[in-house]
């Protein structure tokens, strides 16, 4: 797209290609996914917006957790010593990376801090791993004088390790959560354990009531939302990082030191506090919206009957049109039976009882639908499963889309592009032959 990208450009496009690929899109649209920005999401004229007003029933919203958590962390790098420690890191960066004899001899390059924030535990991994010769580097008396003025103060390498240690673990949540048969439910899962990791990992406390906040005392405490952090369980964390924390740590002023460990408190408590208010699903105003139903037979059998004739109600429609009347019955019936066989036979429930975040859509339904019993039931909820929890498979598809058709390619013609991408995917298709 060479226009002005503008929603009802974006929406013309669209729309143009939907019409294409499926003349009766606005019958079968079930979800739509953006990455939260005002352009897409904007509750008058949003792209999200405009197309969900064509279409002809219910449809699911969704914001991608993905890019939430990425906000989530670039909120706290940016806070972290009132601006300070991404000051000092994006000079040291650009700095090393322009050190072409100091790169040959570590054989190594600092990793750029990208638009992804998540890349920031990288970042900091690695210059945990080469702090010895860095520290060499910008101690050498023979140092230039650029290198004395952007050397970061000592404070900041213990920085550098509470935030190494609290993203990689965010870094492999993150990289989970990219992939192509995850759903939104599961999504939410790994985002609510990743935040009980967190608790455990650091020692944060709560959930707090606001009567139970206002007893802790600030100077011991970092506090965000409904969570606090001592400062003695973060040092306790922080040692476990690395063992030149606990003399830098001692090596500075009390004054430095107590604010360096409220800086860093507050950035892990606002963190876990942002963590935990990511949702996938968004309305109308893209502001929190419902859940989007169970979709694994593990959740489906915690659903009483009403409840999961309410989630056909809102499809019954569409159902009706393209089912009919028969196959609604007997959608309701497997569940029934999904429910009853759940009760009655106890290796079933113990089968699905061992499933969790981790369990796919197509093993989850091999469980209980080796025989073809719930075939209906099983589609049904496949439907609502394409709902995208991310948009990450997506941005890769129109990376590759960039690179096929860029600047110097203006010309090539929407068919060209077409027999490009056809050809692309020619083996995988021939593979299923």
């Amino acid at each position: 797209m060479f226009e002005r990208h503008t929603a009802d450009n974006l929406v013309e496009l669209i729309t143009r290609i939907l019409d294409v690929l499926c003349s009766n899109w606005r019958e079968k649209l079930i979800g739509l996914g953006s990455d939260g920005e005002n352009k897409m999401t904007g509750q008058h004229a949003g792209v999200v917006t405009q197309i969900e007003r064509q279409a002809q029933h219910r449809v699911y919203r969704t914001w991608c957790a993905l890019h939430q958590l990425d906000l989530v962390m670039q909120y706290g790098y940016k806070d972290l010593m009132d601006g300070k420690f991404l000051k000092y890191t994006t000079d040291f960066i650009s700095h090393l990376r322009q050190q072409y004899s100091l790169i040959a001899e570590m054989q190594s390059t600092c990793p750029k801090l990208a638009n992804r924030w998540i890349i920031m535990g990288t970042v900091c991994r690695w210059f945990l791993e080469h702090r010895d010769r860095l520290l060499q580097f910008i101690q050498d008396p023979d140092c230039s004088e650029l290198t004395r003025k952007i050397t970061p103060p000592a404070w900041w390498w213990i920085a550098v390790a509470a935030v190494a240690g609290i993203t990689e673990t965010v870094n492999v949540v993150f990289i989970k959560l990219q992939g192509k048969d995850i759903t939104v439910e599961q999504q939410s899962e790994s985002l609510e354990e990743l935040s009980i990791f967190l608790c455990t990992q650091v020692g944060v406390r709560g959930p707090y009531d606001r009567n139970q906040l206002r007893v802790l005392n600030p100077m011991r405490f970092s506090i965000c939302g409904r969570w606090a952090l001592e400062a003695t369980q973060l040092e306790e964390f922080l040692h476990g990082q690395s063992t030149f924390v606990l003399s830098a740590l001692t090596a500075l002023r009390q004054d430095d030191r107590v604010m360096l460990l409220a800086s860093i408190g507050n950035m892990i408590v606002s963190c876990i506090d942002g963590i935990l208010d990511i949702k996938a699903e968004r309305n109308a105003r893209n502001e929190p919206g419902e859940d989007i139903p169970p979709v694994l037979p593990h959740r489906l059998v915690k659903l009483r009957g009403k409840e999961f004739m309410n989630i056909i109600s809102q499809h019954y429609t569409r159902l009706e049109k393209y089912w009919g009347a028969a196959a609604i019955n007997k959608l309701e019936k497997e569940f029934h039976q999904l429910l009853a066989s759940y009760h009655t036979d106890s290796h079933l429930k113990s089968a699905l009882s061992n499933c969790d975040q981790y369990t796919t859509f197509e093993s989850g339904w091999r469980i209980v639908n080796s025989g073809g019993q719930y075939n209906f039931l099983k589609d049904f909820c496949g439907g609502i499963a394409t709902v995208f929890p991310n948009t990450a498979t997506v941005e890769a598809d129109f990376s590759w889309l960039s690179w096929n058709k860029d600047e110097f390619r203006k010309s090539l013609t929407d068919l060209s592009l077409e027999g490009i991408m056809q050809c692309k995917q020619f083996s995988v298709l021939s593979g299923l032959m």
